[in-house]
């Protein structure tokens, strides 16, 4: 609304854009006394609701509702299911009581929808009103066992490529990801803050193989326990989680970090964000993951004694997000951590690695928070980056 007001450029090209209309955020209340008492505003607001409707034409509806009051439907909500065959993505957003909206998907078919983000998976027939949704792919939620036991919800389940879980127990977990065979990318945190395992990773007899999982991204309340049960290989226990053909993961504070590297070797991109989520900034004592010892052993080995045992052999992309005050620029540019793995396209070193399954760094992403950035220090990079290398370098 506020582009179309501009200017008459803009409004004629806001006109023209139905994807702009298209991206909904509704908040609305069908307590039956609230609408009473405010009419003329529940008009105003169903009207410009029609405007954008109509407006986005036939163009798939990204939805965010915060529905609160009791299971009547109001007139704005009939507006917006008339159109649920449209619906893209839906997210509900603070539900204290997720029955209410989930009473008004009763009856609902949703043939485009393939992201689905509901406050609450456990609730008890919750999906159920979503099992007409052949589409849907991705599910983003609070994992409880009443949900997910529910046979009905099975074939949901099953068709899943994406999910990103918050949790209380590991059993919620193991229970949730058992019914997701199909899964290509999974996000995971930790809903509390009590001790996910008590003592070491539950196991479970053959583990829990996802062989088609390429990206992992890790909540920093989750990721302690969930490298646990990674390193788990090493003594030759029975382990939890495996993901053979990893090839992306995000981390935010993790100690374990090189150990946990060791066994995702298929990694092809790694960003390591050491910002606490907790704060806006992290305190003079938080020890960040970003170490000197880190970048040293990302350096690739280039004998036939170390390059076996280098570290994420197949690296394609490396992102640091560091908020500390002391980085060891020397590290990472000078002692040619980065250096060692650009191979410059052609050349016979890049075809020999690439024929011994050594991955070649396509882009590196380095951003400073508090601290200044050294220019001279990094002036070996801006060469690389004229060979080929993306570098990008920045500071907030």
């Amino acid at each position: 609304m506020a582009i179309s007001s501009v200017c008459f450029r803009w409004r004629e090209l806001a006109l023209s854009s139905p994807g702009l209309w298209a991206g909904l955020t509704v908040e609305t209340c069908t307590i039956s006394t609230a609408r009473q008492a405010r009419p003329f505003k529940l008009a105003r607001f169903i009207s410009t609701l029609d405007l954008f409707l109509e407006r986005s034409g036939d163009w798939p509806l990204r939805l965010a509702l915060d529905i609160r009051g009791d299971k009547e439907m109001d007139d704005s909500l009939a507006h917006l299911t008339r159109h649920s065959h449209r619906w893209r993505t839906l997210k509900l957003q603070h539900q204290k009581h997720p029955s209410t909206a989930f009473h008004i998907f009763s009856n609902l078919q949703f043939p485009s929808l393939t992201k689905l983000d509901l406050p609450f998976l456990g609730q008890a027939g919750g999906l159920d009103h979503f099992k007409h949704s052949p589409k849907l792919r991705s599910l983003v939620g609070l994992v409880g066992n009443q949900g997910l036991e529910n046979p009905n919800n099975r074939v949901l389940f099953h068709r899943l490529h994406h999910v990103e879980f918050q949790m209380d127990h590991e059993e919620d977990l193991y229970h949730a990801l058992r019914q997701c065979p199909s899964l290509k990318s999974l996000g995971l945190k930790r809903a509390t803050t009590f001790n996910f395992w008590s003592r070491a990773p539950p196991k479970v007899e053959g583990g829990v193989v996802w062989p088609d999982i390429t990206s992992l991204i890790i909540g920093e309340s989750l990721v302690q326990s969930l490298v646990q049960s990674l390193q788990y290989t090493a003594s030759n226990e029975v382990f939890l989680f495996s993901f053979p053909s990893l090839k992306e993961l995000q981390v935010e504070r993790l100690d374990h970090l090189i150990a946990s590297l060791r066994v995702m070797p298929s990694l092809l991109h790694l960003e390591v964000d050491d910002k606490s989520p907790t704060r806006r900034f992290t305190s003079p004592t938080h020890q960040s993951p970003i170490t000197p010892h880190f970048l040293a052993s990302l350096i690739l080995g280039r004998s036939n004694e170390t390059l076996p045992n280098s570290l994420v052999p197949k690296l394609h992309s490396l992102c640091l997000v560091f908020y500390g005050t002391t980085f060891d620029d020397w590290a990472f540019v000078r002692v040619s951590m980065v250096e060692s793995r650009w191979f410059k396209p052609g050349s016979n070193l890049h075809t020999t690695m690439l024929a011994m399954g050594i991955g070649c760094i396509r882009s590196v992403v380095l951003k400073f928070f508090q601290r200044n950035f050294a220019v001279e220090s990094y002036k070996p990079l801006w060469v690389l980056d004229k060979e080929g290398l993306r570098v990008t370098t920045g500071w907030g």
